[in-house]
């Protein structure tokens, strides 16, 4: 894409890609994709580009989000590097890619056998790209032993992807029920803030009211949590100790 989509071919591929390669970082108009299901963008994007944000109020802005109101379906994107670039990702986690990424080798057999991933959700999961998992949440209402990562996982994904719903379709795509899905969570996100202070006295002190309704803040005491680096290393040192007095033990006994 240069001002318009070109047809590449052996006489113009030099000329376009020494154009192309002087450019910081290049914006893939999708309201040029016209037939969806049989399209399919593959990317090599760096880590420079403008955010949604930076786009605001821009044509290419109103272009993109009437284009992805009128449409249901997701874009297939196939990434042949490790990172996407701020304007590919931010689109990603509000659900408008059925994405994939790995290498050329990859991509070839996926062409070969005519199939493409398809990240389907609904909202009682939530899909892990980079684990490739799937998080379901049960409706029953019985307590659960499942680690407390998951439902901050859970619901961050969720937040993403009602607010990528709405983001293209309202002005005010924040909603309260988003908040409170952040809120009980107790999580971080782009429509959420997050105050944590050390002990019960400071919450007294600057007169805050701390969450009774969440998961409050991760510690090591909570489900499915893992020791921090220095606590690894003592580990490392105290099995490696273990190993060095077992193995020195069996030489002496065999001597």
């Amino acid at each position: 894409f240069y001002d318009q989509l070109y047809e590449l071919n052996n006489e113009n591929k030099e000329r376009y890609y020494a154009l192309l390669s002087k450019l910081n970082f290049s914006l893939f108009p999708l309201y040029k994709i016209k037939d969806i299901p049989q399209s399919l963008l593959i990317t090599k994007s760096g880590s420079m580009s403008p955010t949604l944000k930076d786009l605001k109020n821009s044509s290419f802005s109103d272009k993109l989000k009437n284009y992805l109101t009128e449409r249901t379906e997701k874009v297939n994107l196939f990434n042949l590097s490790d990172e996407l670039s701020p304007y590919l990702k931010t689109l990603k986690e509000f659900q408008v890619f059925n994405y994939a990424n790995g290498t050329i080798n990859t991509l070839q057999n996926l062409l070969n056998k005519n199939v493409f991933v398809s990240n389907q959700q609904d909202e009682n999961t939530a899909l892990l790209g980079i684990s490739n998992t799937v998080i379901k949440r049960d409706t029953n209402t019985n307590a659960s032993s499942a680690p407390d990562h998951l439902l901050r996982l859970f619901a961050y994904n969720k937040i993403m992807q009602e607010c990528g719903r709405n983001y293209f379709t309202t002005e005010n795509y924040v909603e309260n029920n988003l908040i409170d899905i952040a809120n009980e969570a107790y999580i971080v996100s782009p429509i959420s803030s997050l105050i944590v202070l050390e002990t019960i006295k400071d919450y007294e002190r600057f007169d805050i009211d701390k969450n009774k309704n969440s998961l409050q803040n991760a510690s090591t005491a909570s489900a499915g949590a893992v020791p921090e680096p220095h606590e690894w290393a003592l580990i490392i040192i105290l099995m490696g100790t273990l190993v060095f007095l077992y193995y020195t033990n069996c030489n002496s006994k065999t001597v």
